[in-house]
């Protein structure tokens, strides 16, 4: 409720402090002052003071706009006086109603009738006489209908530019409203577990929009949405489409723009103020501190979707804007002064940065070096929003940029406490079986983890300390609660580098200082579930293992399968403590392993880790797999081992088939593992009377 309320304050306050709303009795008084004008020639230069002040200052001119007024009787006179002085008074003016009046008196006996002028009169030359009649009315009617239909447009674009965030206000609503029912009232949860329910989550609210593919990328497209985050992507797509291409009109009477300089101020006019409403939305969903994420129960990689999408949406907006302004000012020819005002070229400028970040956002950039990309985007959005802020510096829009610059800056103080909170720690890093890195750290008291969460690790070294990486953790079970650890699978890039410098050292760990900011993620609640199939794949253990140990200390009675599918026996070692952990409890362990033929080398459970001089004694000794192992298993005896490659469908099914209620189902694991359990999952829904959830615990973006 706080978000919708917070939207609708938005709403409440653009309407408010927006200088745009068409005012009928200020057109009237601007047309009539363009009438003036353009019937004959009354003041030198004005341009310091500004439009209309003419008729502030000389008297002729303002007995002509009076007599003009006048003829406006479908207008309250009082408050077209009202304007006139307020008109003034902008230009540092002072007239008043009775100068106003005796203007338009005592110009009675000076009048010339345009309809029959006097010999030798000269539009163009200087005129002391106040003029009536003439072409007054049809240039009057054609500089009033240009004004009405060019801010009737701005108006209609601020309705828009509210009713984007109106749609935005339902959706979160949605969302809001099913995750409050869910925490406070768990029960709710089978209240919609209709059959119209099952089929909507079956075919809509859980698949992939594409085949299988949502954790996996797909090709230059990269990760892909589920289906009905596309719906809602969609929608708005449809939404901005309809809401920039039409609605325009134009009036053959209109005396300031051709019809191609018009279309093009029309349409500049609107993309404009409707990606100033999107401006707040696009750079709050890219926060990690987003506080919808807490009150949505969606998670950073959803966000970071919408975020992704909008921004595409948002920046093609901008070019738009960008084109029809250009179009406007060779139509209208003003192209020139215009790019040599600094507002035009700041505008360019924010044009073109929107442009390479883009660019620079596409997957394959993103896979090739997420570093310079997220370099890259962080300078060219900054580049944007300074470029966007100064480009409608003057125009009203400002309160747009306020907001987005706020949540940003907001988003970064938030970050650098989460870091000061933590502070820098000396944390061991350990290289187990070539293959992980296990980083334990000490935590402060206060910094409390929880099953499903992850940190950014910073790691200050010279080469790394300006990246930080997502990694899920695992608190300490045994008498040691005081750490953490991460299990990071050794990949390309920092991992590699890390895991050098460990073998650098001649042990099999290191020392490195690091910083953790976090912890992050919303908290999966499978406790209110008769089952929690938990399931994970390599190093994707950490979470899965979290939520099985908390759930085994909890009062609930979930019943609780843990799955693990590894490649080969020694993974197991670098995880090995955690898995003692849950022996005498209630957790159900099951390991897959994909390739039993494999070696393992001499098993010591007595210490963490082995000296030196034993990893380099059995470094390249191949022992029967045996001995080892039959110690490893009776050490473990609470675990069901089970060789080859796990049928994750047949699992699925299987747990579903024989629980007594309802079940979560829980994935971290290879993309492939997640995707496949998430198209399961959802055909299930769909035909199993039981509730059944999906809860993905992991995360890409």
């Amino acid at each position: 409720m706080r978000t919708v309320s917070l939207l609708l304050a938005s709403l409440l306050i653009s309407v408010a402090s927006a200088k745009t709303w068409f005012i009928h009795d200020k057109y009237v008084l601007n047309s009539c002052n363009s009438a003036m004008l353009k019937q004959t020639k009354y003041c030198m230069s004005m341009a310091s003071y500004g439009f209309g002040s003419c008729a502030c200052v000389n008297q002729a001119a303002m007995a002509t706009v009076m007599q003009c007024l006048y003829d406006r009787n479908e207008t309250d006179m009082d408050v077209l006086l009202s304007r006139f002085e307020s008109n003034c008074a902008s230009a540092g003016i002072t007239v008043t109603d009775e100068q106003l009046l005796a203007s338009y008196a005592n110009a009675t006996d000076y009048w010339i009738d345009l309809n029959d002028p006097p010999a030798g009169f000269n539009h163009s030359e200087m005129n002391y006489h106040p003029v009536k009649n003439g072409n007054m009315t049809s240039y009057y009617t054609g500089y009033y209908v240009a004004a009405k239909i060019r801010f009737t447009n701005k108006d209609n674009s601020q309705f828009l530019g509210m009713g984007f965030l109106g749609l935005w206000c339902v959706i979160l609503l949605c969302a809001i409203s099913s995750n409050i029912l869910s925490k406070v009232f768990p029960r709710s949860l089978n209240w919609f577990n209709g059959i119209a329910f099952r089929k909507f989550r079956s075919l809509v609210g859980m698949p992939a929009v594409y085949h299988k593919s949502h954790i996996q990328s797909v090709g230059i497209f990269g990760y892909l949405p589920t289906r009905l985050e596309a719906v809602i992507i969609a929608v708005n797509t449809v939404y901005l489409v309809l809401a920039t291409c039409i609605g325009y009109t134009y009036d053959d009477r209109d005396l300031t723009f051709t019809e191609r300089a018009a279309l093009g101020r029309y349409i500049g006019d609107r993309s404009c103020i409707i990606a100033s409403y999107m401006t707040p939305l696009v750079f709050l969903f890219a926060g990690r501190n987003n506080f919808l994420q807490w009150l949505t129960g969606w998670n950073f990689s959803v966000f970071a979707t919408y975020h992704k999408w909008l921004a595409r949406l948002y920046v093609i907006e901008v070019i738009v804007h960008s084109g029809a302004m250009a179009i406007n000012s060779m139509a209208y020819g003003k192209w020139t002064s215009r790019l040599a005002a600094p507002y035009y070229r700041w505008g360019i400028a924010g044009t073109v940065a929107s442009g390479f970040i883009i660019i620079f956002s596409v997957f394959c950039v993103r896979r090739a070096s997420y570093e310079a990309f997220l370099i890259a985007h962080i300078v060219l959005a900054a580049i944007f929003l300074a470029a966007s802020w100064l480009h409608v510096a003057g125009l009203s829009y400002l309160e747009y940029y306020y907001a987005a610059a706020a949540v940003w800056i907001l988003d970064a103080v938030v970050r650098i406490a989460r870091l000061a909170v933590f502070g820098v720690r000396k944390s061991r890093v350990e290289l187990v079986e070539m293959e992980t890195l296990k980083i334990s750290v000490e935590r402060p008291s206060h910094w409390l983890p929880y099953p499903g969460a992850h940190g950014f690790v910073y790691f200050i070294t010279p080469a790394l300390f300006f990246q930080s990486h997502p990694f899920t953790f695992v608190a300490s079970q045994a008498n040691d609660t005081k750490h953490i650890h991460f299990y990071v699978k050794v990949k390309n890039g920092a991992t590699r580098s890390l895991a050098r410098r460990v073998l650098a050292s001649g042990s099999t760990s290191c020392t490195i200082p690091i910083a953790v900011e976090g912890p992050y993620a919303e908290k999966s609640d499978y406790q209110h579930y008769s089952k929690a199939l938990l399931i994970a794949g390599g190093n994707g253990i950490p979470g899965p293992f979290s939520h099985a140990a908390e759930l085994a200390k909890s009062d609930c009675k979930t019943e609780i399968k843990l799955y693990w599918s590894i490649r080969e026996y020694h993974s197991l070692k670098w995880f090995f403590e955690e898995l003692l952990t849950l022996k005498n409890t209630r957790v159900q362990v099951i390991v897959y392993v994909t390739n039993p033929d494999s070696k393992l080398d001499v098993f010591d459970s007595s210490s963490e880790s082995s000296s030196t001089q034993e990893k380099r004694d059995y470094k390249d000794i191949e022992i029967s797999v045996t001995d080892p192992l039959e110690k490893f298993k009776s050490e473990l005896s609470f675990v069901e081992f089970r060789t080859g490659r796990m049928n994750l469908e047949q699992t699925i099914c299987n747990e579903v088939e024989e629980s007594t209620g309802s079940i979560a189902v829980g994935v971290c694991g290879h993309p492939a593992m997640a995707d496949q359990a998430r198209a399961v999952t959802a055909a299930l829904v769909g035909e199993c009377e039981k509730r059944v959830d999906y809860f993905e615990e992991m995360q890409i973006w």
